[in-house]
């Protein structure tokens, strides 16, 4: 790259008087602040404090510049000129008609200006949005940067392993500084490329999707200099890219992860953004026995909670008295897709008593137009049991209403008998025979008396009494994954980091989405397995994340918000939201924990979670959906680096700081206190603060700002009533 010392052949190109008219009010207190009067710095300041003094900017060190950098838009009035400012040494990243947007070091902006084809230089502001707002929420910018602590962590010396759809193996932010890729060994639709040269050929395993690449981002990105960078960018990257994805193909590929991660003795964690909402959500299925043999000590493995937080995908009843009149239960699956069914569900006692089914044919009224003959498999059935609507005794009269058989597909049910209990799979392929009418598929379920059934669909179909009581509802109580219901995972959950709007290459905008930041997202899986434990673990932001996008799957300018120009090729960046984008935001802050102590295990981490996750009205108010809380990756960090105040007494529901983390500055909320005895000391148990409060309703202001460092404390709350301690911390 050419030096910036050219700048002084270019300015003679055109130059212009008025040159500080250019620059936006911005860029010139950017200026001032720095004592950059004119193109030499007066005031050289390291890039390390760059951020901090100027938090309104996005400022970050270009990789062949020896100044501290600001991301500039450019407006521009010559088109063919463009292409000079890379001539120059600088780095074009995006060229949106007249706008475009370049890394400047900060002692040349004023040159810039002087450029006549430039008509307008304004420095790039931080907007609270994106990834880079999900690393402040969770605190890992400040593990980045080693604020209050003796080194930083990246996720040095960790493999970050992916196992998802939709990979772009050479996208740049799997790349280091010096542009070589990251990925020390990768899988593309089941074939393993070890080498340099195999990995720098390949693609993307999938050109219709843009998931995996996502997720990837967010767990494990290094392209910095656009502040997307993800939670892990040091980290080594393993990515797994299945176009299809399938339950062996995931095993199989985590195994290979793990696999490398013990040939060079490393820690490892693997992101599963993915999941079915089918299952018997006990932990007995095979994908979650599967994950509990492969996970242990420094291999650990986070799953998503799932979207279907918000449908009614489950449903659950008790078997009535027997009657030769009416089923002993019965309910209404709703289709998302209207008239057409294409779905599974499934039917689980919780013993292993056989299940007798009817399906049936609802109409808008709620009546039953149509019978199936009584299904019973019993108890001794063989492994090729099964039942089809084509091949059913009733199966004229139910194509008056669904169109199935042949080409149109079909209707079959399976019995099983699992970890003891026995179950009915279905399998609807189906359509309405009729465009004018809505026909719903009805199930009516006999078996022995008091028996508890659950059921669940896959998400693209919901259960529902019609407003008439005689059916069961559906409901939303066990609303999670079922691969998030074993003991080797780590469960994610998502809240709302961010509702928009999102200016798109376009030029459009995104309308803003009804959101609260730090409230759960309504989509967020959660709920009490059916071992009688909370999911999600853990939330992380989820609604809405921007990460780098497939390029091979789209470059539309409408689905795009940023786009890096480097080398002759554009890598892209656009939002997306789901437990799919939460997940691998906790999957990179493991990383970062493992840096610290690869002898991490699942159940020492759950532990670091419920000692240290953030705690607020809206966790207070959800415990379920929210989990332990919301990650917070430097409260788990220092907890590992003191080895945790793991056996403090905590009751959360009387006593809670807010916002925690802090800086200094903080409510107590002390439920029925009127006066409180505060005392906060450090881990290793010296006072630091002592004082006697009063409170209003409870609760009271705190302001120790300036006299209190970063770090991890003890704050324990005396009144009359109560004597509670929990953990604070000072950013």
């Amino acid at each position: 790259m050419k030096k910036i010392t050219l700048f002084a052949t270019a300015i003679s190109l055109a130059l212009c008087t008025q040159a500080q008219s250019k620059l936006s009010p911005m860029a010139r207190y950017c200026l001032e602040m720095y004592g950059i009067n004119d193109s030499i710095s007066k005031n050289m300041t390291a890039h390390a404090n760059v951020n901090q003094a100027i938090n309104t900017l996005e400022l970050s060190s270009a990789r062949n510049h020896q100044y501290p950098t600001a991301k500039c838009i450019l407006t521009v009035n010559d088109l063919s000129m463009v292409d000079s400012l890379s001539s120059l040494g600088l780095k074009v990243c995006t060229n949106i008609g007249e706008i475009v947007t370049v890394e400047i070091p900060l002692n040349e902006i004023s040159n810039v200006s002087r450029l006549g084809f430039i008509d307008r230089v304004d420095i790039s502001k931080k907007i609270k949005l994106y990834n880079n707002i999900g690393r402040q929420l969770t605190n890992a910018d400040n593990v980045h940067s080693g604020t209050g602590l003796e080194q930083a962590y990246t996720g040095n010396g960790v493999l970050l392993g992916i196992v998802d759809s939709g990979i772009q193996y050479d996208h740049i932010n799997f790349k280091d500084d010096d542009g070589q890729s990251r990925i020390v060994e990768a899988l593309c639709n089941g074939v393993a490329y070890s080498t340099p040269e195999e990995i720098a050929s390949l693609t993307t395993d999938s050109r219709s999707l843009a998931h995996g690449t996502h997720t990837a981002g967010i767990a494990g990105g290094s392209y910095s200099l656009n502040g997307l960078q993800g939670m892990a960018p040091g980290a080594d990257l393993y990515l797994c890219g299945l176009a299809s994805l399938y339950e062996s193909d995931i095993i199989e590929s985590i195994d290979k992860i793990f696999d490398y991660a013990e040939t060079h003795d490393m820690p490892a964690v693997v992101n599963l953004s993915l999941g079915s909402d089918l299952g018997p959500h006990d932990g007995s299925s095979t994908i979650c026995r599967a994950y509990e043999q492969l996970a242990g000590e420094g291999r650990i493995l986070v799953v998503a909670a799932g979207n279907s937080g918000d449908l009614d995908f489950h449903a659950h009843g008790t078997l009535g008295e027997e009657s030769e009149e009416e089923p002993q239960l019965k309910t209404i699956v709703e289709s998302s897709y209207g008239s057409t069914y294409s779905d599974y569900i499934g039917i689980y006692n919780q013993n292993d008593n056989p299940l007798k089914l009817r399906v049936t044919v609802i109409d808008d009224n709620n009546n039953t137009l149509a019978r199936s003959e009584l299904i019973d498999f019993g108890s001794d059935f063989d492994y090729y049991a099964q039942w089809a609507l084509s091949e059913s005794e009733n199966a004229t009269e139910f194509s008056r209403y669904f169109s199935f058989g042949g080409f149109s597909g079909d209707l079959y049910v399976y019995p099983d008998i699992s970890n003891n209990k026995y179950n009915l799979m279905i399998s609807a392929q189906i359509s309405s025979a009729s465009i004018f009418s809505h026909y719903r598929l009805g199930l009516e379920l006999y078996g022995t008396q008091g028996d508890e059934i659950h059921m669940w669909s896959n998400g693209y179909s919901s259960f529902s009494n019609g407003g008439d009581r005689q059916f069961i509802d559906g409901d939303t109580e066990i609303a999670m994954s079922d691969d998030c219901t074993g003991n080797g995972t780590i469960s994610v959950g998502a809240y709302a980091s961010n509702g928009g709007p999102f200016r798109y290459l376009n030029g459009t905008a995104s309308a803003v989405q009804n959101f609260t930041q730090g409230d759960i997202a309504y989509f967020s899986g959660s709920g009490i397995d059916l071992n009688g434990i909370s999911r999600p673990d853990v939330t992380a932001p989820g609604y809405m994340v921007v990460s780098s996008m497939n390029s091979y799957y789209s470059t539309s300018s409408s689905e795009m918000t940023a786009k890096v120009n480097d080398g002759g090729k554009t890598y892209y960046w656009g939002p997306m939201a789901g437990t799919s984008m939460a997940t691998p935001a906790v999957s990179g802050i493991i990383a970062l924990w493992l840096e610290a102590d690869p002898t991490l295990d699942c159940e020492r981490i759950k532990e670091i979670l419920h000692d240290t996750s953030i705690r607020d009205e809206y966790v207070e108010s959800n415990p379920v959906k929210f989990g332990t809380g919301r990650i917070d990756a430097y409260a788990g960090l220092m907890h590992i680096l003191t080895n945790g105040v793991g056996d403090i007494s905590v009751d959360q529901n009387r006593v809670l700081v807010f916002p925690n983390p802090n800086n200094g500055a903080f409510k107590v909320f002390a439920q029925g206190e009127r006066h409180i005895m505060l005392t906060i000391t450090d881990t290793s148990g010296a006072i630091v603060h002592n004082s006697t409060l009063s409170c209003d309703n409870g609760a009271v202001d705190v302001d120790l700002q300036g006299s209190i460092a970063p770090g991890i404390y003890i704050v324990n709350v005396k009144g009359e009533k109560l004597n509670s301690s929990t953990k604070m911390v000072i950013k």
